[in-house]
């Protein structure tokens, strides 16, 4: 389907052009007309994922957006090290990780990294720091 016919069947012109007709349109006019759509470019090789943390009903919360990405693979800092926690394809994200030591409040930070086609893209995200008590 070209994006003339998508763009008539919006205007509901598949089955008759008595609508085309009342809106100023011929079938002749829509024989002419040029389809121009435009998206915005994305480098997917520098793209940088936004997102933040914040304290959730289950502990940890990644807000994330989607934007041109399928998912994102997110990370956490333990022992100086990112390790991978998770993917996740549908924004929030809820580390349901229990604290490392029972009762003791920790800081947890993490970072975000853009997925397509189960793929790895762009760079890191900043890093998001939050003070999770369990």
């Amino acid at each position: 389907m070209s994006p003339t016919q998508i763009w008539l069947g919006a205007l509901g012109a598949g089955s008759s052009g008595r609508r085309l007709g009342a809106m100023g349109w011929s079938w002749r006019l829509i024989a002419e007309f040029k389809w121009v759509a435009t998206s915005p470019s994305v480098d997917l090789a520098t793209y940088k994922p936004t997102g933040r943390v914040v304290l959730g009903p289950n502990g940890p919360r990644i807000i994330w957006e989607k934007g041109p990405l399928h998912g994102i693979h997110i990370y956490v800092l333990r022992n100086g090290a990112w390790v991978w926690l998770d993917r996740d394809d549908v924004s929030p994200y809820d580390d349901l990780t229990p604290l490392a030591v029972a009762n003791t409040p920790e800081f947890r930070t993490y970072k975000i990294r853009g997925v397509v086609n189960d793929e790895e893209v762009g760079v890191d995200s900043d890093a998001m720091t939050i003070l999770y008590g369990g």
